[in-house]
């Protein structure tokens, strides 16, 4: 095995082209921390009277050699990338020159680390090329073309990259800021060691004509590969070894693959992606695909990949044709999540404007952040939500039809509820009435306009993780039907409307989860989602989704028990019952300026009160715009209010009207 010293991969006459099937730069601080610890302790043992001569071993590279119009190159580079463009326009010569290109198919990782590494160090010219019409190239080239631009400008070939828009292109920002911030200095034992004879690497250099496949899989030392490069080998190989005459298509499909996942605000990530592809190609056969172990899933592509098909790469067809529809709606989902974000309107109503009449008007791009954002979708959600609009053609924000939900289940429960927990209470009580009319006013049924983003947003709250076992079915009925009828978008609404009652799952969700549960978690989706939507459909109330102000979920009864045991009257048997029975029940929680709820903490309820009517509490002030209407809600309702079995009684009630509000929202 022959040896390549680090310092002089980078003062030949060698260029290292990263292909566009190579995923981008994917180490991170773990990553560059272990390489800067090699480097220590390999130059100590270094300095040791009793090693002389130790070489630090830092894994290999292989390359293919490519001459400037190899349909290799031709076929696996980003078309826009001007230092490639102008190296094979001068057929990779300068004026005293002539430079080998060598396309890297394994350690892409550790050849941009070390290249940043050596640079941060000391700059070294012969690391760069002058091309003949006066453009400086680095000896490493990356691809896409707008990850080598922010490549060039960390090198300080180019002031400015423009904005960062990918993570990949972000870890190179990082990468630099590391190293320079700590590097080898230049005289020190570290860096003599770093340029010397003992940091090297094997360097394979692949005949010209080599078959990608055997590289294709392979582990670039630093981070595993994914179980989406795997499939993404698994499908390049079968190309290979089976000729179906699709290497350009895989290589452009999954290069526009990473760099939708990779793009700032991704909503997937690679694992995600292999799953949401696995849905689309099987779940309308039958098979659970969303719920399936993702092992499970690697291991149908690869034996599907790993044996010549009969329809000649249908396989392979069928994965390049999902992944780019993929690829399609997640680039517009995340685009239209980015504008939501930047606060660019639709101009168009959102969802929740019909169902709140006297809530402060939104618009439709507050349902991206709501449901994207504030939220969050698990897997399966999200493929209905992009495959629903790759079916229909019905952008996420806009009805797809109409649907009915019958309350009449929940009305009675909430009613029945009311009066066992309002026996004690004297008849007086202005809030007892009020909630009381909330629960009443319900209507027996709901006939709702619904959006995607509300299809998806029910399905996250109301089944979330639970496999009641029909999803596959309705993902069958409606994306594997070909029927005439099937491309009306209300046989959708019609067949979510019946998963979500055919086990009465919105029903246990509402009475269960919301009006009778004594514990719900405070880092539960659920909880959030509703505190964030029962405070902006109140009038005046704060957009909770959008979190301009720091927002803390806060008790009126404090959570340490110790903090209310002095309370005369609290009717409490002790810290058992307290802590499972009472303190976390939604009725006792409320959104809160994060620094309000921070200086209050284990204080009395009524000084709680006290603070929540006025924003203040002993140095903290919350400006008016920053107080929730929920907290004022509850300071109105309880002024003056002393006695604990009243507080606690109110706290009961109060589960039961976000019962009665998550009713007509959700």
């Amino acid at each position: 095995m022959s040896f390549t010293t680090v310092s002089q991969l980078f003062n030949q006459t060698d260029i290292f082209v990263i292909p566009t099937f190579q995923r981008p730069y994917a180490w991170e601080k773990p990553q560059w921390d272990d390489l800067l610890r090699d480097l220590h302790v390999a130059t100590a043992r270094n300095m040791l009277a009793n090693r002389p001569g130790t070489m630090h071993y830092f894994g290999a590279i292989h390359t293919i050699q490519v001459k400037p119009r190899d349909a290799l190159l031709k076929n696996y580079i980003d078309a826009n990338n001007d230092d490639i463009r102008d190296l094979r326009n001068c057929d990779f010569q300068t004026n005293t020159t002539s430079f080998k290109v060598h396309l890297v198919v394994d350690g892409q990782q550790r050849l941009i680390t070390l290249l940043s590494l050596l640079e941060c160090a000391l700059h070294d010219p012969n690391r760069y090329i002058d091309l003949p019409n006066g453009r400086r190239i680095p000896k490493v080239i990356l691809n896409p073309a707008a990850d080598h631009a922010h490549w060039r400008h960390a090198l300080a070939i180019d002031p400015d990259a423009g904005l960062i828009e990918t993570r990949s292109q972000k870890r190179l920002i990082e990468m630099f800021r590391q190293f320079r911030g700590s590097p080898p200095r230049q005289g020190s034992d570290e860096y003599r060691f770093l340029i010397g004879d003992g940091f090297c690497l094997n360097w394979v250099q692949l005949p010209a004509g080599t078959s990608l496949s055997p590289f294709l899989t392979l582990n670039d030392r630093g981070k595993d590969l994914t179980k989406l490069e795997k499939v993404k080998g698994f499908a390049m190989e079968a190309d290979d070894n089976f000729n179906y005459g699709l290497a350009p298509q895989l290589n452009t499909s999954f290069g526009t693959v990473y760099r939708s996942i990779d793009q700032m605000g991704s909503l997937l990530n690679e694992d995600d992606f292999l799953r949401h592809i696995s849905i689309a190609l099987w779940e309308s056969l039958g098979i659970s695909i969303h719920e399936e172990p993702l092992e499970a899933l690697y291991g149908r592509y690869r034996d599907g990949l790993s044996v010549k098909a009969s329809t000649d790469g249908k396989l392979v067809v069928d994965i390049l044709a999902k992944g780019n529809e993929l690829v399609e709606q997640h680039n517009s989902l995340v685009g239209r999540f980015a504008n939501a974000l930047r606060g660019t309107q639709i101009n168009k109503p959102s969802f929740v404007n019909k169902l709140f009449t006297k809530a402060p008007t939104r618009d439709a791009s507050d349902d991206y952040q709501m449901v994207l954002g504030s939220l969050g979708l698990q897997a399966k959600q999200l493929a209905l939500l992009l495959a629903t609009r790759a079916r229909y053609g019905v952008d996420w924000h806009d009805s797809l039809g109409q649907m009915r939900l019958s309350n009449r289940v929940i009305r009675n429960e909430l009613l029945n509820e009311f009066s066992i927990r309002s026996r004690s209470l004297p008849n007086d009580v202005s809030w007892q009435s009020e909630i009381w009319s909330k629960i009443d006013a319900i209507p027996e049924n709901s006939d709702r306009d619904v959006s995607p983003l509300y299809l998806a947003e029910l399905l996250r709250l109301i089944v979330g993780n639970a496999k009641p076992g029909n999803f596959t079915l309705l993902w069958q009925n409606i994306f594997g039907c070909t029927q005439e009828g099937n491309g009306d978008p209300q046989r959708l609404v019609d067949g979510v409307s019946d998963y979500l009652e055919s086990y009465g799952t919105r029903e246990s969700f509402i009475i269960w989860q919301i009006a009778r549960n004594p514990r719900l978690d405070n880092q539960s989706a659920q909880l959030k989602h509703l505190l964030r939507a029962f405070e902006s459909c109140l009038p005046n109330g704060l957009n909770a989704h959008r979190r301009a102000v720091e927002f803390d979920v806060e008790h009126l009864f404090a959570r340490n028990y110790q903090a209310i045991s002095s309370m005369s009257g609290h009717g409490f048997s002790g810290a058992p019952e307290y802590d499972q029975e009472f303190v976390d029940r939604s009725g006792n929680k409320l959104l809160l300026d994060a620094s309000l709820n921070k200086a209050i903490k284990d204080t009395p309820c009524a000084l709680k009160i006290l603070a929540y009517g006025t924003g203040c509490y002993g140095s903290v002030q919350v400006a008016a715009s920053a107080m929730t209407q929920s907290a004022l809600q509850i300071a109105k309702d309880l002024q003056g209010v002393q006695q604990p079995q009243l507080l606690r009684s109110y706290v009961m009630l109060r589960q039961l009207r976000l019962a009665a509000f998550a009713t007509n929202r959700f």
